[in-house]
């Protein structure tokens, strides 16, 4: 009665299986890689997407604003863009634009803090950005 028969743990799971579940994975991997880059290519207001963090937060956006407030401070460059319908700061690893340009930026959201009603969020622009 000990010899394991009717038992299934340690059962291997079908080649068949796997292969489905490694098909499913690829595909939402591919159809999150499209929505994100989708989404990163289109120009998002600024208040839109600081009305709902929960949507963007940590996905790519693309804005189109004024730049101002720009500041270098020990390698870590800043500045507000500001498209009419709101000013975010942006972090960036390439160079800083001037003030006063007209600028097409894209990047991660990242909500920094929300405390008492104070929210930081910015936008993060990696020097591979186009």
């Amino acid at each position: 009665m000990s010899n394991g028969a009717g038992h299934n743990r340690g059962r291997a799971l079908s080649p068949a299986l796997i292969v489905g579940i490694v098909v499913v994975l690829a595909v939402v991997g591919a159809l999150v890689v499209y929505v994100m880059l989708q989404r990163g290519g289109r120009v998002e207001r600024i208040a839109d997407v600081l009305a709902d963090l929960r949507t963007y937060d940590g996905l790519p956006v693309t804005f189109e604003g004024e730049v101002s407030g720009v500041v270098n401070i020990l390698g870590l460059k800043t500045y507000s863009l500001d498209d009419g319908s709101g000013s975010i700061t942006v972090v960036t690893e390439r160079g800083l634009p001037k003030n006063g340009e007209q600028l097409r930026v894209s990047g991660v959201i990242h909500e920094m803090f929300n405390v008492a009603g104070v929210n930081y969020t910015v936008l993060y622009e990696a020097a591979d950005n186009s």
